[in-house]
């Protein structure tokens, strides 16, 4: 959850205790946003799922 402490673009959703909000705009550096998502999915999934998700590096 370190991330709610960043402050802007992220901030604390109103749903949900492990959940993160992002604000989307012309500043989002979209690379950075997939390995977040990829690596946020990869935690949380099933083992035998998260294995199965091509990371790059």
């Amino acid at each position: 959850m370190a991330f709610e402490h960043l402050g802007e673009p992220y901030f604390r959703a109103e749903w949900g205790e492990n959940v993160v909000g992002l604000v989307l705009d012309g500043r989002t550096d979209w690379g950075e946003l997939a390995e977040l998502l990829i690596d946020s999915y990869c935690v949380q999934a099933p083992g035998h799922l998260a294995a199965a998700i091509d990371r790059p590096g």
